[in-house]
């Protein structure tokens, strides 16, 4: 059994890509809603990828909080119990 993996998309690729969703949606949406789109796919492209740092620092956050809301319940049952 074959498994093909996909590479990941080169700059050329994404420009293709972006540059052909731009000229579809000028040609099906003949200005009526085309800088809406436009302004989504532009901010589309444009958003950051997440280095590991960064995931890490949201995990910690995320785990605090997710802790502190278990605390807070756990308490809750424990003193309001019948």
């Amino acid at each position: 059994m074959c498994i093909l993996k996909s590479a990941p998309p080169t700059n050329i690729q994404l420009v293709r890509t972006y540059r052909s969703l731009l000229r579809k949606a000028s040609n099906e949406l003949k200005y009526t809603n085309f800088e809406y789109f436009r302004l989504r796919l532009n901010n589309s492209f444009k958003e950051p990828v997440e280095d590991d740092y960064e995931k890490f620092r949201k995990y910690q956050v995320c785990y605090i909080i997710y802790l502190f809301i278990y605390l807070f319940i756990y308490f809750v049952f424990f003193f309001f119990k019948k």
